[in-house]
């Protein structure tokens, strides 16, 4: 009995524990009432004239109709409460349940109604905040990769045959270092140390001490390019140098204030990237001496960067390096970081990078 009991759907169980818990003790208990009332009505019949107990017999008759019927009603009245009470219970789960067969499938993008404050009302919110966080988790993720591959391109068009590359360099090196010009040697294994870091996909952080090898190898390249056009200085405090950062955040930026504040000028360019502390956050400034940025073009270009939730359109080059970098500081780090850009018509421009400081920012990058 309790094993078929306990195989009863949960509208079924309802519908019964209804009954048993209410209806049928209410019966069961007027049933008995009933019967010592008509012992005790018989006890009085028995006293009063064969003409009395007739008349007594017919009003009896009909509280025995009134009675049947009333019980009928109140049967008829409980199942149909039941019946309502479960079917409204029930559709509950059933929709709860064809949200979570929609989630299952990989489908995120639909509306979740609570229309109710009981229990299913609960069970539907908290549902609701679960497939909100989860489809944002996997957003932040998915453009999170998109946006580090971005800021990988250019050093991966070298992919095709990076041993290739690796050995070509290292024969151009030895063969410098053997007609002695050791400045060009540098320059070839600068070269070949960011080759080797930009398509190195294993590590997701990097330490800012890393970073900045990179910066340095990057501008000891454009330094024998531009000669004399081009002076750096680059002012790190030691005390931020074994934090975390995502990899490529800094050497875009760089780059880019080489490209629009040197190759655009025919004066002496300078860049100086500058790198703190200050209470929770760490803060990196890259700033040039060049033609700067007209105040209407400005505008455009930080709403254009703002838009942290879209990749920038590939066939766009002017200021991508921006883009994806301001794209990935959201991604990782949230709101409570940015990026800020400052700029002044024959003066240069100033970007700076304010970063949530963490000793261990999200493990789980390094690991995917």
């Amino acid at each position: 009995m309790w094993k078929k009991i306990g195989n009863m759907s949960l509208k079924n169980k309802l519908i019964w524990g209804f009954l048993a818990l209410g209806t049928i003790p209410s019966l069961f208990s007027g049933a008995i009432i009933y019967n010592e009332m008509n012992t005790i009505i018989e006890m009085i019949l028995s006293t009063l004239t064969p003409d009395d107990a007739q008349q007594v017999h017919l009003q009896l008759q009909k509280i025995d109709t009134l009675y049947i019927k009333m019980n009928l009603i109140i049967i008829t009245l409980s199942i149909c409460f039941s019946i309502g009470v479960s079917y409204n219970f029930i559709q509950g789960i059933r929709k709860l349940i064809s949200h979570f067969q929609r989630v299952r499938q990989g489908e995120f993008n639909f509306e979740v109604e609570v229309e109710k404050e009981d229990e299913i009302g609960s069970l539907t919110q908290s549902f609701k905040e679960m497939k909100e966080e989860l489809s944002h988790l996997i957003d932040k993720t998915y453009k999170l990769e998109i946006s580090e591959k971005n800021a990988q391109l250019k050093a991966l068009q070298a992919q095709i045959s990076p041993h290739f590359l690796y050995n070509a360099l290292d024969m151009i090196n030895w063969a410098l270092i053997e007609n002695g010009d050791i400045e060009m040697s540098h320059i070839v294994i600068a070269l070949s140390d960011i080759l080797r870091y930009s398509i190195d996909d294993t590590k997701k952080q990097v330490k800012v001490r890393e970073e900045l090898q990179q910066i340095q190898n990057y501008l000891l390249v454009q330094k024998s390019r531009f000669e004399e056009r081009l002076n750096y200085k680059i002012q790190i405090q030691p005390d931020i140098l074994e934090n975390e950062i995502p990899k490529l955040l800094l050497q875009p930026i760089v780059e880019n204030a080489v490209i629009h504040g040197v190759e655009n000028r025919q004066k002496e360019g300078f860049v100086r990237i500058s790198g703190r502390a200050e209470d929770d956050k760490l803060i990196f400034e890259i700033k040039d001496n060049g033609l700067g940025i007209k105040p209407e073009r400005l505008e455009k270009l930080r709403q254009k960067i703002a838009i942290a939730d879209k990749i920038v359109d590939g066939n766009e080059k002017v200021h991508i390096g921006l883009a994806n970098v301001n794209q990935r500081i959201q991604l990782t780090y949230g709101e409570k970081s940015s990026m800020e850009i400052k700029s002044k018509v024959d003066e240069g421009t100033t970007i700076c990078i304010i970063l949530e400081r963490r000793d261990d920012l999200d493990e789980n990058l390094d690991n995917r």
